[in-house]
């Protein structure tokens, strides 16, 4: 006899990550942004969804993108002297240890790409999933549309909400 099988999933509380992305530049003039840590917890969950709502400041070619990376920890940066990349773990211009962003966020994980539409209007959508194997969590977003962000402060969220992945139910 088959039985149906259901999947739990459920999400937890978000958390709105702290990151400045007004009128960040496009990367061609090597323009990214980190934000302030996140703490996942000491008990986290094992998978967050991360979200970016976003606007640009003129119509971008479609495809361009937004590419969102994490600095993982297992401590804050003042215990560790630093983070993965280059990361500080405060909301500021972010450049790495050489300059070199792409070398820089390659010590990170990967967590998704924000496609651009061609138009300037807000869009939103969830980037990828990440699984933080440490307690700390630096969010890191790299413009690589060919337009800045818009001015406006609220026109820009990232957001990490956890997922709760029980057991399948009968």
């Amino acid at each position: 006899m088959a039985m149906n099988a259901t999947a739990k999933l459920e999400n937890g509380t978000a958390t709105t990550a702290t990151i400045t992305l007004t009128s960040l530049a496009t990367a061609t003039t090597g323009n990214a942004r980190e934000g302030n840590f996140i703490d996942f917890g000491a008990t986290r969950d094992a998978s967050w969804l991360v979200t970016l709502k976003t606007k640009p400041a003129a119509a971008p070619t479609a495809q361009k993108t937004l590419d969102v990376y994490i600095s993982l920890a297992s401590g804050t940066a003042t215990a560790l002297g630093g983070w993965p990349g280059g990361a500080t773990g405060a909301d500021a211009a972010f450049v790495g240890p050489s300059g070199n962003i792409p070398n820089a966020v390659a010590q990170m994980v990967y967590v998704g790409s924000f496609v651009a539409c061609a138009t300037a209007v807000s869009q939103i959508q969830n980037v990828g999933v990440v699984s933080p194997t440490l307690r700390y969590g630096t969010p890191v977003v790299v413009n690589n549309m060919d337009q800045a962000l818009s001015s406006t402060a609220g026109d820009h969220v990232l957001t990490l909400t956890p997922i709760d992945e029980g057991a399948n139910t009968a």
